[in-house]
């Protein structure tokens, strides 16, 4: 017994020790994969820390950027505020440089005959050689000279009505100096006040127009994904010089290879310009409020691809809730176009062979019962 205590207790120690070594193996296992952690953890805040920087000093370049491009913005609008008054004070120094010309030229002209006339009283050749023979160089001494000149120019013999005529329009040309400068300050202001005016007429206009683009853009795209190669577009035309040459321009094409044109009778067909013309009515049709439309006639010219597409397009328009009421007046439409239950069709009979008024009544008092009761009611029509 005892020597098994003794195997036992042996075999116990041995047991104890290699749990013992097993445990410092698993605890040195541990301790490394925590230190490897650690440095991983380490790296990655490292990475994280250099990334923050990153992003602050990014922050940083834009707020700066930011602030530059304000500063540039304030000061592009100064620069062009103030070419635009550069730009009137060159038109008003080219305004007066015309009227130096004209005044310079006037005066050319007035001295070329005063030289004329001069020359008939004392001709050129006679006097040429005295005049000459007159070297003066002296400011005083020539003006003492001229003033001689002039005492004895008014001891000749001369005509008094010329004189009287010449001071007579030298009165009519001092009296109307400051008439002439009022005028002239007039104008400046009157120009200052159309260009205000052209400011505040052009926003509001181009806004107007951009948004009859959008919707006229928009039905040319739906005709494009229908199949039919077309485009169009409407822009604000402008003209600096003279404000009534401003309008609306509209540019289409309808084929694949064509270029933008500007819509006119020499380049398209009628039926191009009745489809353009009948798109952009219907682009007009959210901006300009009216109760009812009437359109006479719009389909005529066009082919039957051009006719079933628009006619489509007003299908859509027309015959929801916001949309007014429409009358389309025409003496034919295409078999086969898609209607709308909200659409009312009227027939207008004409010609030797209809028939008369008082048996149309008979008729129609006869068939009232069945109308009446398959109609749509009349709160529920729209009529196109």
């Amino acid at each position: 017994l005892q020597s098994m205590l003794k195997t036992r207790k042996a075999k116990l120690a041995r047991a104890e020790k290699e749990r013992n070594k097993n445990f410092d193996k698993e605890a040195e296992i541990i301790r490394e994969k925590i230190a490897e952690k650690n440095e991983k953890t380490t790296l990655h805040v490292k990475v994280l820390v250099d990334r923050v920087k990153d992003k602050v000093s990014a922050c940083k370049q834009h707020i700066l950027k930011n602030l530059e491009l304000s500063t540039a913005s304030a000061l592009l609008r100064a620069r062009q505020n103030q070419m635009k008054e550069e730009s009137y004070r060159t038109e008003k120094l080219k305004e007066e440089l015309n009227e130096i010309h004209e005044s310079l030229s006037k005066k050319t002209k007035e001295a070329k005959q005063a030289k004329k006339e001069a020359e008939k009283i004392a001709p050129m050749e006679t006097y040429k050689l005295q005049f000459e023979a007159i070297a003066i160089t002296d400011h005083d001494v020539l003006c003492n000279a001229i003033e001689m000149l002039k005492n004895r120019i008014s001891e000749c013999h001369s005509n008094p009505a010329l004189i009287e005529e010449f001071n007579q329009r030298r009165e009519l040309i001092e009296k109307l100096g400051p008439e002439v400068e009022a005028l002239k300050e007039e104008v400046g202001d009157s120009v200052v006040t159309l260009e205000r005016k052209k400011i505040a007429f052009e926003s509001p206009m181009q806004k107007v127009v951009d948004d009859i683009n959008v919707r006229f853009e928009k039905h040319f795209q739906s005709i494009h994904d229908s199949g039919y190669e077309c485009a169009g577009t409407v822009k604000f035309l402008k003209d600096d010089e003279d404000p009534r040459k401003y309008g609306v321009g509209v540019r289409v094409k309808f084929r694949a290879n064509q270029k933008m044109q500007q819509l006119s009778a020499d380049i398209h067909s009628g039926g191009e310009r009745s489809l353009t013309t009948f798109l952009y009515l219907l682009s007009l049709q959210d901006l300009a409020q009216s109760p009812f439309r009437v359109v006479d006639e719009i389909n005529q010219g066009m082919d039957a691809k051009k006719e079933r597409l628009a006619f489509g397009r007003l299908i859509k328009a027309s015959c929801t809730k916001k949309s007014p009421q429409y009358f389309l007046i025409t003496p034919k439409l295409l078999r086969g176009l898609k209607y709308d239950e909200n659409i009312t069709i009227n027939f207008v009979f004409n010609g030797p062979h209809c028939v008369p008024q008082e048996k149309w009544n008979k008729f129609h008092l006869s068939k009232r019962p069945f109308f009446e009761k398959h109609s749509i009611p009349s709160n529920k029509r729209i009529k196109v």
